[in-house]
């Protein structure tokens, strides 16, 4: 039996560590609505309609395949990730996407579940679009306050995906309200992996010599900075790895 990949079929998307986990824990309806409200708050329009498309694709695989245990789970999460477009839309989804009479039962206990798990996504979002708003013009408090609230080991993988698919505006906001800026007025991001590993991406003094500089690597370098961690704090002591965006010589980093 093939296994998929959530990044093969799904490499988009910003996915939290929820998705990854409900396949490997007994099934709970109110836990997988959980997971997905909070991938549904991630993503921009023109995401969900590719959700939709390669989560209706990806069910009919599996469904082929009949899949057993882990699959099993899978095609579960995968069958909800497209039953949410349609909640989504308001709609009810076609017959195609609901090919027994217990997958009308299913959708409508999911649909209960991730609407109530969906206003709490929705009031944390207005929360963080509004620290995103006083950190990006370098409100100190309002910058600490975001870095403990957002989940920073997916937030690379967030960044990628806003700056790739039609959430530029976010991506920007975003990558400046979380820089650093050091004594001569560059902004920078640490990074850490799960080894230890550190990295260091130095941009522009300006706004927008920041956001545009870390734009065009993370497009022309999707894989560069996969399994790092965005660093709440500036990194204080090791040898991070420069990565100088300005075209400009820089000196190592001093931590």
């Amino acid at each position: 039996m093939q296994r998929f990949d959530n990044k093969k079929f799904f490499p988009e998307l910003f996915l939290p560590e929820g998705i990854t986990a409900v396949q490997k824990e007994p099934f709970n309806e109110a836990t997988v609505a959980k997971a997905l409200a909070e991938l549904s708050g991630s993503l921009n329009e023109k995401q969900l309609e590719n959700l939709e498309i390669k989560s209706k694709r990806l069910a009919g695989t599996i469904r082929d395949q009949d899949p057993k245990d882990r699959d099993s789970r899978l095609l579960v999460l995968i069958e909800r990730s497209e039953w949410l477009s349609f909640i989504l839309k308001g709609e009810t989804p076609p017959s195609e996407s609901l090919p027994q009479a217990k997958d009308e039962r299913a959708f409508n206990a999911f649909k209960k579940e991730f609407l109530g798990a969906l206003k709490e996504v929705n009031k944390k979002n207005k929360e963080i679009l509004a620290l995103i708003e006083e950190a990006k013009n370098g409100n100190e408090t309002a910058k600490k306050t975001l870095r403990q609230k957002l989940d920073m080991k997916s937030m690379p993988d967030f960044l990628k995906a806003q700056n790739a698919f039609d959430g530029k505006a976010l991506f920007e906001k975003t990558a400046e309200a979380l820089a650093h800026i050091d004594k001569e007025g560059h902004r920078y991001h640490d990074f850490r992996d799960k080894d230890g590993k550190l990295a260091r991406v130095v941009a522009g003094k300006t706004a927008s010599e920041h956001v545009n500089q870390l734009s065009d690597f993370l497009r022309k370098n999707p894989e560069r900075l996969s399994g790092y961690s965005l660093a709440a704090r500036p990194i204080a002591s090791g040898r991070p790895e420069l990565i100088n965006l300005t075209g400009k010589p820089l000196p190592p980093p001093k931590t």
